[in-house]
């Protein structure tokens, strides 16, 4: 069984990890190994300055625990800073004969990569515009994913070809 799950502290080890101390004005003042063996899940861990385990900090929201005897620990919500960047495109008609009308969400350059099912790119352009026209009449009639891509996102979504 994972030990992060065994322990139900997801990101902390049983085993010991760094941990940050920090004083009421959110200046470090300690870092060291700490271990611990009862923490729970959605709680923060509370430490004294020598990197004692003292039990779960007061019941917080969403990470921003608080303490009313000792250090906290926040491993509940971390993130590593990235978000889904989901581009708004139309593919037009679908299912298609051949000819896709794509409508772009604005200015940019767009890659456009037409792959089937399997992941291997069978057509792939780069526009400028925010209408496109794709003549996807060579491919066999079937089901084909259209990933359009630019600095903003990406876009995923299935055609099918009659």
């Amino acid at each position: 069984m994972n030990e992060d799950f065994a322990t139900a502290q997801p990101g902390f080890s049983a085993n010991g990890d760094g941990v940050a101390l920090f004083d009421s004005s959110a200046t470090p003042i300690e870092i060291c190994r700490a271990e611990y063996t009862a923490a729970l899940a959605g709680f923060s861990a509370e430490y004294d300055t020598a990197c004692t385990y003292l039990g779960n900090a007061a019941v917080g929201v969403r990470g921003a625990y608080t303490s009313t005897g000792g250090d906290v620990g926040s491993p509940g919500n971390q993130s590593i800073g990235l978000e889904e960047r989901v581009l708004n495109v139309r593919l037009q008609p679908n299912p298609s004969t051949g000819l896709l009308t794509l409508t772009l969400p604005g200015e940019g350059t767009y890659t456009i990569v037409v792959q089937n099912l399997n992941g291997q790119t069978l057509a792939s352009q780069t526009v400028d515009t925010t209408r496109s026209l794709i003549d996807l009449s060579g491919l066999a009639r079937g089901m084909y994913l259209v990933v359009v891509s630019s600095e903003a996102g990406q876009s995923t979504q299935r055609i099918v070809l009659q």
